[in-house]
């Protein structure tokens, strides 16, 4: 949870060693040192097998009950990240490994980064329709692909960029999500997103209906079935971030 500054260099700018805030692996979240917390659901850890190419790979799932809007996931409480307001404040960089792997249809589903420290903020409605500093990947209960999400918590709903049928929602797909942005005073966020099972990708920067600068974020993987009789389950299987200095 440090950075090391370097030498201040001719025209006053900062060369700052990105911090690495938080890495955590396919493992239950108690060993990593009760930095993410989950708050409700079913978590269990899965072992590979060769189903596809998701169920290849270790993973962490996290399992609702059949109730409706029951909610199961990760969130995060210390591993936070600004966009900034000017260098060298602030920046990022996150990737994410996930996927889901039981239900799917009916799915109310994100993972990124929003401002809740308290409780998972999505539970009875879908993502884009809370009033919330967001930014990530999601799923709305009637989405049949998954969307890129942000809002700059003004209003609802968020805004949202539909990632085609290449990213449909599916049991089978691995998906890696990266978010980064540069510490600047103009914010823009670059988003790639992958299936690395079908060998998709997709790529776009995000200018506006983004939190301010100053705004911390803290890393959240959420998921709820918004009907009765539906077990939903996504898995995490690796997260990594980086950051600068606040």
């Amino acid at each position: 949870m440090s950075y090391t500054p370097q030498v201040l260099v001719a025209g006053g700018q900062y060369n700052i060693t990105p911090r690495l805030v938080h890495m955590v692996g396919p493992t239950a979240t108690v060993a990593q040192g009760n930095l993410d917390t989950l708050t409700s659901g079913t978590g269990v850890a899965l072992a590979a097998s060769p189903a596809n190419a998701l169920a290849a790979n270790r993973r962490y799932g996290f399992a609702t009950t059949t109730g409706a809007n029951n909610v199961a996931g990760m969130r995060n409480t210390e591993a936070m990240v600004i966009i900034g307001s000017a260098s060298p404040m602030g920046g990022f960089k996150m990737t994410w490994r996930f996927g889901l792997d039981q239900g799917g249809a009916g799915a109310r589903a994100f993972v990124g980064f929003h401002t809740s420290l308290s409780a998972f903020p999505f539970t009875t409605t879908d993502p884009s329709g809370v009033a919330i500093n967001m930014i990530g990947m999601g799923l709305d209960a009637a989405d049949g692909n998954w969307q890129i999400m942000h809002n700059d918590g003004s209003g609802t709903p968020a805004t949202k960029v539909d990632l085609t049928a290449d990213f449909a929602r599916n049991i089978t797909s691995m998906f890696e999500l990266v978010l980064q942005c540069a510490p600047s005073a103009t914010a823009l966020v670059q988003y790639t997103v992958r299936d690395l099972s079908l060998g998709y990708e997709k790529t776009g920067n995000l200018i506006t209906d983004l939190p301010a600068g100053t705004v911390v974020l803290s890393p959240v993987m959420e998921i709820n079935a918004a009907a009765t009789g539906v077990i939903q389950r996504i898995c995490h299987i690796h997260r990594q971030i980086e950051a600068g200095p606040f």
